[in-house]
């Protein structure tokens, strides 16, 4: 398994749910992997400053990536989809 982070500028706690929850949904009927959690970081004003949606993925191959990176498109918001070096 590889693990991702779908990064965001800034959404809300339900924004973001709004990405995960179809997200998650979609990456297990494809057996692509799965959403296994999430999060926000705050500037110093306790403004939200990045929201981010953490990946476990069986699947890597460049059809797994352009599913998912497409299914990501269909929410409309920028976005930077990172993998970690390591596998776990």
């Amino acid at each position: 398994m590889k693990l991702a982070t779908v990064k965001f500028e800034s959404l809300t706690p339900n924004e973001r749910n709004k990405i995960a929850e179809p997200l998650d949904a979609f990456l297990r009927e494809k057996n692509y992997g799965y959403v296994d959690g999430g999060g926000s970081g705050f500037d110093s004003n306790r403004n939200i400053a990045y929201s981010e949606i953490h990946l476990t993925l069986n699947e890597t191959d460049k059809t797994a990536i352009k599913a998912i990176r497409k299914k990501l498109k269909e929410s409309n918001v920028l976005f930077a989809l990172y993998f970690n070096v390591y596998n776990s």
